[in-house]
């Protein structure tokens, strides 16, 4: 999902990822769908973990929303884990099966509830949310070495406002890989950082996206390969799942 983010645009790398899942694991795509809107509820819990642990007072009152949207995202979290558990939540899946496309829906549905059940089990969701606290972690190191390298302040706390701008660059579709407004939001928070001029701020922040999309690029190169897949299989995959459902 991150490579095609990074070759097409509008995020489309997101829809291809729940695609994979779905077609390569048993949870199907509402289950893919499911465990992804858990992910990115985990990521909103950690990057708020990493700023309160890194970020000097200063960043935090300059984004006083942070705190509030994770602990929205832990609300959302325990809520969750606690109505997929109860009678009412297999009634309102059984009950879509009156609906059109009841059939794909219901499956859809169950899928869905299952895998998150399954993602919000105590001991798995201690495991999720500590691991994506510490791959936030390394994405502000990451930074960190980059800011070093061109001579810039590299303390924790400006790791973690140059990963904020990446956050704010990447949060909506845009052009392929973000060109342009992870350019833009980078370059403005190395300003932050270091009060450079705009040539050096926007050479950083081509270097730091390099990077990124190297990583990113070799990683999906790596799960394609453990999918079996080629670039001509994933076309094929993607164009399948547009093909419009059957007339129930």
């Amino acid at each position: 999902g991150l490579g095609v983010n990074s070759l097409v645009p509008a995020r489309a790398g997101d829809a291809t990822r729940v695609i994979l899942l779905g077609r390569s694991t048993s949870a199907g795509v509402g289950g893919a769908a499911a465990a992804i809107a858990v992910e990115r509820i985990l990521d909103l819990v950690a990057l708020a973990g990493v700023v309160a642990v890194t970020a000097p007072e200063g960043v935090r009152s300059a984004a006083p929303s942070v705190p509030w949207i994770a602990g929205i995202a832990v609300v959302v979290l325990g809520l969750l884990a606690v109505a997929v558990r109860t009678p009412l939540a297999d009634t309102l899946v059984s009950s879509l099966e009156r609906l059109p496309y009841g059939t794909r829906l219901h499956g859809f549905a169950s899928r869905a509830v299952d895998t998150l059940r399954t993602t919000s089990s105590g001991p798995r969701l201690a495991a999720a949310v500590g691991l994506t606290f510490v791959a936030w972690a390394l994405d502000v190191s990451i930074a960190r070495v980059v800011l070093a390298a061109a001579g810039m302040p590299a303390a924790w706390s400006a790791g973690t406002v140059v990963v904020l701008g990446v956050v704010a660059a990447v949060v909506l579709p845009a052009a392929p890989a973000y060109v342009g407004t992870y350019h833009a939001a980078v370059a403005a928070a190395a300003r932050a950082i270091s009060g450079v001029d705009w040539t050096t701020a926007i050479a950083f922040a081509t270097v730091l996206h390099a990077l990124h999309l190297s990583l990113k690029m070799v990683g999906a190169s790596l799960g394609m390969l453990a999918l079996g897949m080629d670039p001509g299989s994933l076309r094929r995959s993607v164009v399948r799942s547009e093909d419009p459902p059957p007339a129930c």
